[in-house]
């Protein structure tokens, strides 16, 4: 009985549902014909200077590769922190403050994408903005990590793989922003149906 009920609601409210589903897929399109980013990636190696003449496979080569590795956690932790957040701000002159604190944030993707290896990726609006971005994040990086390491451990060192970082325009996926659309639509249009049938009856 309740199914018959939902299927007899359903087709009551179709051209809603389809009204819907269709804004939704027009929505989706529009949403894909906007501006894309530019993404900048790149790659640090982080080591430990050990004398040349040691063979790697000594005590002194694996100790210092572990210590690298270990260092290597330091250094995402530094790089998420918002000490270098705010070098790379005053570096591109852009005001200290909690909005552009925060946009920076969610354009950075930093992981260990290795023992020895961390990736950085950074998202902006230009092709120049996100390439600008990537080199001061890397430069308040290296600096910062070479400052802390005069205290401690002079031999450890963070360097870029790469001169320059790799920047392209973000890949957008003309189907996913149509199919998440359709779908949006299509819940949107269910809710809606829901709440008419829900205050119709009180």
């Amino acid at each position: 009985m309740e199914l018959k009920k939902i299927i007899k609601t359903i087709e009551k409210n179709r051209l809603l549902l389809i009204t819907a589903t269709f804004i939704g897929l027009v929505l989706g399109i529009i949403f894909y014909f906007l501006p894309s980013k530019y993404i900048s990636s790149g790659s640090f190696y982080v080591s430990k200077k050990t004398d040349k003449s040691l063979d790697f496979f000594t005590y002194e080569g694996y100790y210092a590769q572990q210590s690298a590795i270990t260092y290597a956690d330091s250094v995402i932790t530094l790089a998420k922190s918002v000490d270098i957040k705010k070098d790379v701000l005053e570096k591109m002159n852009q005001p200290i403050n909690e909005k552009n604190l925060r946009e920076l944030n969610k354009s950075i993707k930093i992981k260990k994408a290795g023992p020895q290896i961390i990736s950085l990726e950074i998202k902006g609006r230009t092709y120049e903005l996100a390439e600008e971005t990537w080199t001061k994040f890397s430069e308040s990086l290296i600096k910062k990590s070479e400052e802390m390491n005069e205290n401690s451990d002079e031999k450890l060192v963070v360097t870029t793989v790469s001169e320059k970082p790799l920047t392209r325009k973000a890949y957008r996926s003309p189907w996913a922003f149509g199919a998440t659309g359709v779908l949006a639509g299509l819940a949107l249009g269910i809710l809606v149906m829901c709440g008419k049938e829900y205050f119709k009856n009180y």
